[in-house]
């Protein structure tokens, strides 16, 4: 199925194409409680679809159903990766769905010309990737069905820089170097 703005492949990948990443940990793994990033946190983005996006959504919503069918499971709505951005409590997320991927490789990332990125090699992060700019992301839908519960989750395979936006502070990524002037003191 092939959109301007989405693409679900036959394996069931679904590519997204244009939009905004906000909490975009996929450089490194995020830092929670501690100094140091855990091993067992994953590489995650959650990524932003403007409520406009109806086909989309549908989209979603059947693929979603379709993992739930294959794996005998049914998941109440918050047991699911994709979720209504009104209900959250980061206010740029409000007029969207979101959808929070992760995985515990490291996702496989491309800037704007296409150069892929390994570790460390020269890949600009810092202008590239920040919660609020916009990105072609590829992911896939799965289910757990185990001790933790029942839900429909996204794996994120791939991030690709499209072009920058506006910063958000969710993730991070605001900008508060000018926070102080010369005139500020104790």
């Amino acid at each position: 199925m092939t959109n301007t703005n989405y693409t679900i492949t036959e394996e069931g990948v679904i590519k997204l194409f244009g939009f905004r990443g906000t909490f975009m940990h996929v450089l490194e793994r995020p830092k929670f409680d501690s100094d140091t990033a855990d091993k067992k946190n994953k590489y995650e983005a959650t990524i932003l679809i403007p409520k406009k996006e109806v086909k989309l959504k549908k989209a979603l919503d059947a693929l979603i159903a379709e993992v739930q069918a294959e794996a005998k499971i049914k998941c109440k709505p918050e047991m699911l990766c994709l979720k209504d951005g009104d209900d959250s409590e980061y206010e740029e997320q409000h007029g969207h769905w979101t959808i929070k991927a992760s995985n515990a490789k490291k996702p496989a990332l491309t800037d704007q010309n296409g150069l892929k990125a390994k570790d460390d090699d020269g890949f600009d992060g810092d202008e590239s990737i920040y919660s609020g700019g916009h990105y072609h992301f590829a992911i896939g839908l799965w289910a757990q069905n185990n001790k933790w519960g029942k839900r429909v989750n996204a794996n994120l395979h791939a991030v690709k820089f499209a072009a920058h936006g506006e910063r958000l502070a969710s993730g991070g990524g605001a900008d508060y170097s000018d926070a102080f002037d010369d005139d500020d003191s104790l």
